[in-house]
């Protein structure tokens, strides 16, 4: 008859020979994405001209559409808000070129180009006129 410990002491080695078999992939279900082959990109096929009565598009550079404004004399901004009685945060020059992100009223925000976003008084802007 066996003895209890010798049952138990089995019984670990089984259990540890079991979990040791399944920790290094023994019993691995592969799943089917795993097996099936890697999706391709469709090709891309030229447009071709528009359709009829319709013109091709005009394409704008970056450099056209981002500076839309230039301040036409020195003026102070404010980084926060138009906060007039408060001090300003610093002055722009004159013919600095900016682009108009929002006008309310008497202020705007602007965007200068390192990116810096700023009010101003909509008065010290001038609209860059496109050819």
């Amino acid at each position: 008859m066996m003895k209890i410990h010798e049952f138990l002491n089995r019984f670990d080695f089984l259990f540890c020979l079991t979990v040791g078999t399944l920790l290094l992939g023994g019993c691995s279900n592969q799943s089917s994405e795993q097996n099936s082959p890697s999706p391709t990109a469709a090709p891309t096929k030229p447009l071709g001209p528009p359709p009829e009565g319709q013109t091709e598009p005009k394409v704008i550079s970056d450099e056209e559409t981002s500076m839309t404004h230039t301040i036409k004399m020195e003026t102070e901004f404010y980084k926060t808000g138009p906060q007039q009685g408060s001090p300003p945060d610093g002055t722009l020059t004159a013919g600095m070129n900016v682009r108009l992100v929002e006008s309310s009223g008497s202020y705007s925000l602007i965007e200068a180009a390192d990116g810096e976003h700023v009010y101003v008084s909509s008065d010290a802007l001038i609209e860059n006129k496109g050819d």
